[in-house]
């Protein structure tokens, strides 16, 4: 490199990269610019997980890692077995049945551990997790060429999910009419299907008026409807949780295990992880 020419290159330890050059020569200012293309074309943004953020007046996306984990069906209903495995069929698929899937139910049924297994499901993605301040930002200007910018080297589909996304579920009226829209227009408007954009939005609200254009056929993929376990559903995930720590020999100890222990009534997902700690379970991964 010339005296006249100054360039520093850092890359950090999840890839991330930054240029800073500085030349009077034409020549080598165009030669960079052609090392620097083909080094972003090398780069694959398939699996990444982004959440898109607010800079000052601007947006753009910051990458949050690895936030996947392992979907434990013990875990959830049959029900909810099958409409989750939908779901993943259904984003994985170029001609889905909708572009929109709900992950509704109270808090602690386990809706977040559905979302973050659909991250280790689905393969050749790229996801972004939206807050829902931002929601209505996605029908901004700016966000389109954010998206493209990030995510034009995808194999698969862009998987936006909005957590705790009651206000653009919800009907319509002068408070969400724009976050609504930009639901609408993102899932099966023109850029929706160019970009293959998919939507996964959850909901806390036991009873919710949704909004019929998200409701209708073609835009909704699914609502997965996170119940509560039943007593013999939590009961069964209880003992699979304790069965190698206690090692039943015999029936006998096992009966003696659920009068001791059991649910009577149907309770939410993270309650049994909450009385399953205090017996003394430890999960693997904390």
């Amino acid at each position: 490199i010339a005296p006249d020419t100054v360039m520093e290159v850092e890359i950090s330890s999840d890839n991330y990269y930054s240029f800073y050059f500085i030349t009077t020569d034409e020549r080598k200012l165009n030669t960079f610019l052609e090392i620097k293309d083909l080094f972003e074309s090398n780069q694959d943004n398939t699996g990444k997980v982004f959440c898109i953020i607010q800079r000052g007046s601007t947006l753009d996306l910051a990458s949050i890692g690895l936030a996947g984990i392992d979907f434990n069906p013990k875990n959830y209903s049959k029900k909810v077995i099958s409409d989750y495995k939908y779901v993943i069929k259904d984003l994985k698929s170029e001609n889905p049945s909708g572009r929109i899937s709900i992950f509704e139910g109270v808090p602690g049924s386990g809706k977040t551990h559905l979302v973050k297994s659909l991250l280790n499901d689905v393969k050749d993605t790229t996801f972004i997790l939206v807050p829902p301040e931002l929601v209505s930002s996605l029908a901004g200007p700016q966000f389109i060429p954010l998206l493209i910018s990030y995510t034009r080297d995808s194999k698969g589909p862009v998987i936006l999910i909005l957590e705790d996304a009651d206000e653009c579920l919800v009907k319509r009226d002068s408070s969400n009419i724009n976050s609504i829209q930009a639901l609408l227009n993102l899932s099966d408007g023109i850029v929706g299907s160019m970009l293959d954009l998919r939507i996964v939005a959850t909901t806390n609200a036991t009873k919710i008026d949704f909004e019929p254009a998200i409701l209708r056929n073609g835009r909704l993929s699914k609502r997965v409807e996170v119940n509560l376990l039943s007593a013999k559903e939590a009961n069964a995930l209880l003992f699979d949780l304790f069965s190698k720590k206690f090692n039943f020999k015999s029936i006998k100890q096992y009966e003696q295990f659920v009068k001791n222990f059991s649910f009577d009534k149907p309770i939410v997902l993270a309650d049994v992880y909450a009385k399953a700690r205090k017996l003394g379970w430890t999960p693997w991964i904390i």
